[in-house]
């Protein structure tokens, strides 16, 4: 339980990915998705109450109706900004935004239930929510799944061996110099009891390398 706190509350916030990446470019599309229906709610001119949702909007007070809707529209473009932000910039924060979306989509299906109204078709948001729900999810469960703490730092170690390789390593550290391995390599080869030769350290060369790189 500590764990999955510790990966859907992460002491820093970050954009490091330590996980796999599918989950984040689903989280970057619905991101995208929720800005572009926000923005109709807000803009168009009924606010996508009778055009979309299927309101009927010729009863009395319809303009509460859209005004509501537009309301709702400028919440909803808030929200996306914030998950665009943490879609392209804080990757770390993602699980926990899954975890924010599947109790926004359980949240809506409840008032749903809670308060029907009467539409003249089913608006597209119902059929949504039964699609973002699971996919939400099964997001969530494939990032805490997938979850590495020390994938990062293995991939900076990897990709630092292969940018920069043994011969920029030797140059920078210095470990390399006879006058470093030989006393190491005379160690190394103490339990055998006999002289250290150059094979002693070329072994102790790649041996340190390779847990340079590992």
């Amino acid at each position: 339980m500590k764990k999955i706190l510790a990966i859907l509350l992460p002491a820093t916030a970050d954009n490091v990915i330590r996980g796999a990446k599918a989950p984040v470019y689903v989280f970057a599309l619905i991101s995208v998705i929720s800005a572009v229906r926000s923005l109709i709610h807000l803009l168009t001119p009924d606010g996508g109450a009778g055009s979309i949702a299927g309101m009927d909007l010729s009863v009395a007070g319809a303009n509460g109706i859209v005004f509501a809707f537009a309301l709702w529209g400028s919440a909803q473009l808030i929200y996306a900004l914030i998950q665009l932000v943490v879609a392209f910039r804080y990757g770390s924060l993602v699980p926990f935004l899954y975890l924010l979306l599947i109790l926004e989509t359980l949240l809506r299906v409840l008032v749903g239930h809670m308060k029907p109204v009467t539409f003249q078709h089913t608006p597209p948001g119902a059929i949504g929510n039964y699609v973002t729900l699971p996919l939400a999810a099964l997001m969530l469960v494939w990032s805490l799944w997938t979850y590495r703490a020390d994938a990062p730092r293995a991939r900076l170690r990897s990709r630092r061996c292969a940018r920069t390789g043994p011969a920029s390593l030797r140059n920078r550290c210095g470990l390399w110099r006879p006058e470093v391995l030989f006393p190491i390599a005379a160690l190394w080869g103490q339990s055998s009891e006999r002289p250290v030769s150059a094979i002693d350290v070329s072994k102790l060369r790649r041996h340190l390398q390779a847990e340079m790189c590992r």
